[in-house]
């Protein structure tokens, strides 16, 4: 995360843009297979809590819209079908 925010902050100084890539993870990862995320579904917070690499990316992606929305452009990569992450359980 601390290296996302270093490139942002260099952005801002330079008055350059940055493509700020996330995942579908962040809202796409469930329990309920009939569940089709979009770009403005909710983040899945109680699924992806313990799973560092989709919460390191929810986290960024809150503070890309919150601090850095003027030097970034946000795109969360969604698909209409399969961007489910199915939880197996043993």
């Amino acid at each position: 995360m601390y290296n996302t925010v270093n490139v942002m902050e260099a952005a801002a100084r330079h008055g350059l843009k940055v493509v700020f890539v996330s995942t579908s993870g962040t809202v796409g990862v469930t329990r309920d297979r009939t569940k089709v995320a979009n770009d403005a579904s909710p983040h899945a917070v109680g699924t992806i809590r313990n799973w560092p690499y989709y919460d390191s990316k929810r986290q960024v992606e809150i503070d890309m819209y919150s601090h850095y929305v003027h030097v970034c452009v946000c795109v969360r990569v969604c698909m209409h079908a399969y961007i489910h992450a199915y939880i197996h359980t043993n």
